[in-house]
């Protein structure tokens, strides 16, 4: 949810609660929320819901019924607004510490084919540092990320997040956009979360290729849509001669792929029904004397869709009624 969103859906709110008759608990609540908004520099949702628990548990103002209406009825507009929104449920990542989204249009003409994505700053929520990359992808993971390499140029950012956010004390480093990226394929792997969509908009080269390279020695199942990495299927089925091709995470998934899926077989056990009723109609009666009761043979003759012309029931019929004997393709219609 952006925070505009947000602001928008407690003045609302505001609004309604100034000309009641309970202004007071309710009004000051709400306002307090405005303020937070207003004053947020990086918005966060679940830290504006955790303010609003406090509120409403009494913590910073009481607990007094009136006061409780007027958030429950914001949270359940919040979290309906939340649910909504389809750009922060399964939108655009941005991971940068100095740049925003729309920096990158110009940038990544002529190195990405769908360079356009970043004019709309609509579909983008943006991150600035390992530990916020971290909590956005432990929330939902999105169905695109544009990955950003160095992030440790903003000193000012840098001064106002907890270290741990940013710099990695056990190999006495910063974190960068590689960090994020094995993050990113542990968490996929561990959750069983397809690999999203990614590109990288970073201007350090040699950081451009350690992010690419990571990422695509891993893919998605095509048949069940799970991460698996590449290197380790070639191992365990074969590099040249695995039918897979690096498209399948498994020998069942690959086996499973081949088959169609349960739509496909209703649609064909129809058509198949649909052609034997009428070929049962056009070959129902004793092709002498027209009689329709008659023994047969029950061997089994296979019917290729794509060859229906081509079918032909040769069991051996005996007429009961002359006595003749035919195939089961020779007999025709009942005569009326």
């Amino acid at each position: 949810m952006e925070k505009l969103k947000a602001l928008n859906i407690v003045r609302e709110e505001l609004k309604r609660y100034s000309e009641t008759e309970h202004e007071g608990l309710p009004y000051n609540h709400l306002k307090k929320i405005e303020n937070y908004l207003e004053s947020s520099l990086d918005f966060d949702y679940h830290e504006m819901m955790r303010l609003i628990e406090s509120l409403y548990s009494g913590k910073l103002g009481g607990n007094f019924v009136y006061g409780n209406k007027a958030l429950t009825a914001l949270k359940e507009k919040l979290k309906l607004e939340r649910k909504n929104d389809k750009t922060y449920l399964d939108g655009y990542l941005y991971l940068d510490d100095v740049r925003c989204s729309y920096d990158s249009f110009y940038e990544m003409q002529g190195k990405f084919d769908n360079y356009q994505i970043y004019e709309e700053n609509n579909k983008w929520k943006e991150v600035t540092s390992y530990g916020k990359f971290i909590k956005e992808i432990q929330k939902s993971v999105p169905k695109f990320i544009s990955f950003d390499y160095d992030l440790d140029d903003n000193f000012l950012l840098r001064s106002k997040l907890p270290i741990g956010l940013w710099f990695n004390e056990k190999e006495n480093r910063s974190f960068n956009g590689l960090d994020c990226a094995k993050f990113l394929t542990k968490y996929c792997f561990n959750t069983n979360t397809a690999l999203p969509e990614y590109t990288v908009h970073s201007s350090n080269p040699e950081g451009t290729k350690l992010i690419f390279n990571h990422l695509s020695q891993f893919s998605n199942c095509k048949k069940c849509n799970s991460i698996f990495e590449k290197e380790e299927v070639a191992r365990i089925y074969g590099r040249e001669s695995s039918p897979y091709k690096l498209s399948f995470c498994s020998s069942r998934c690959y086996t499973q792929s081949l088959m169609p899926d349960e739509e496909t077989l209703k649609k064909s056990r129809e058509d198949y029904e649909s052609f034997m009723k009428e070929y049962r109609r056009l070959h129902a009666a004793c092709p002498k004397c027209n009689a329709t009761q008659h023994t047969s043979t029950l061997v089994g003759y296979i019917m290729y869709s794509d060859r229906r012309d081509e079918y032909k029931d040769l069991n051996r019929c005996d007429c009961k009624g002359c006595g003749d004997k035919h195939t089961y393709h020779e007999r025709v219609p009942i005569k009326n």
